[in-house]
């Protein structure tokens, strides 16, 4: 072999280990690059979680110190569980999680989201009583049934998942909630007496 052929083909050797070495930083840039933003988006997401199990919690509590009366009783309050969260930031990217972790946050913000939907048909019935407006049968059907389906576990399924996914962006991606991050309830949970068509609402 001529000295100009193994010339070329040390240049050609250098070219290809240089392009496939910058190949190489390239991908593990882009690599660490992603693992760095599903982290934060984890980091986020735990912080979500654990505001709406804390809300829920409190209701639990407050709920679960006051037995109902009667059938003529129902609860309510005023805490909402979800409006506008990080979920509809992320709903696109929790799919790039583990498939335990991706299931289990798309079954808590489904529990979540269709809770709060019944929790405001049960706050627009207490609108109407509040501000004096007529109160239909259907209405009471619907805060009966509503109520009944929303606080009558002790510990519901969204704590419980809360909880598991929680443990599990701890474990995976390691996501802690930051200690500046308090929540402040500054409703108290109430329970509302439907009695002659009257509505009597008392904070527990």
């Amino acid at each position: 072999m001529s000295g100009l052929s193994k010339e070329l083909t040390l240049i050609i050797v250098g070219v290809i280990f240089g392009a496939l070495a910058t190949g190489i930083v390239t991908w593990k840039l882009s690599h660490d690059e992603k693992e760095a933003e599903l982290r934060n988006i984890a980091q986020a997401l735990y912080t979500d979680v654990s505001t709406i199990e804390d809300s829920l919690n409190a209701d639990m509590r407050g709920f679960n110190q006051s037995e109902l009366s009667d059938q003529n009783s129902y609860k309510f309050t005023t805490n909402q569980y979800y409006n506008n969260g990080l979920y509809s930031v992320f709903s696109k990217d929790i799919m790039r999680f583990d498939s335990n972790i991706s299931a289990d946050l798309y079954d808590f913000y489904s529990i979540v989201i269709d809770n709060e939907n019944k929790r405001q048909v049960i706050s627009d019935v207490v609108y109407k009583y509040d501000h004096e407006e007529n109160i239909t049968e259907y209405d009471i059907l619907l805060i009966h049934k509503f109520s009944e389906f929303l606080y009558e576990d002790k510990i519901p399924v969204s704590i419980v998942l809360a909880e598991k996914i929680k443990k599990e962006l701890a474990e995976t991606y390691d996501a802690r909630r930051a200690s500046s991050v308090k929540t402040v309830f500054a409703h108290q949970p109430e329970t509302f007496y439907l009695r002659g068509g009257q509505m009597h609402v008392s904070t527990i």
